[in-house]
């Protein structure tokens, strides 16, 4: 799925209420062998970077995501600076890190 049709689904999503992209709102779209999920971040001026890694986080451990062996993030963030970046990438790394230090091979 290229950019340009994920804005337009979006956006089509958005009119008819399906998708408002409203902070912690999951949505999942498929197209062929590719799994997109839509993460709302809420208002544009109320998005930070707590909120995005918040929002990273959610999309990655979603029910909708099943052990992916890749993924591809596309923000359609009109705004996106370095914070939003290194902001998505902590999200990533800090939020599907797993402890297993005291855990058995059968647990993990």
């Amino acid at each position: 799925m290229c950019w340009s049709s994920l804005e337009d689904e979006a956006k089509a999503l958005f009119k008819v209420k399906q998708f408002l992209g409203k902070s912690g709102e999951v949505f999942p779209l498929s197209s062929g062998n590719q799994l997109v999920i839509l993460v709302g971040l809420g208002k544009e001026e109320d998005v930070n970077p707590a909120g995005l890694r918040t929002a990273v986080r959610q999309a990655l451990l979603s029910s909708y995501a099943k052990e992916p062996k890749s993924f591809e993030i596309i923000s359609l963030q009109k705004n996106q600076d370095d914070q939003s970046i290194i902001a998505t990438i902590e999200g990533i790394l800090i939020g599907t890190y797993k402890w297993t230090k005291y855990k058995n091979r059968k647990e993990i």
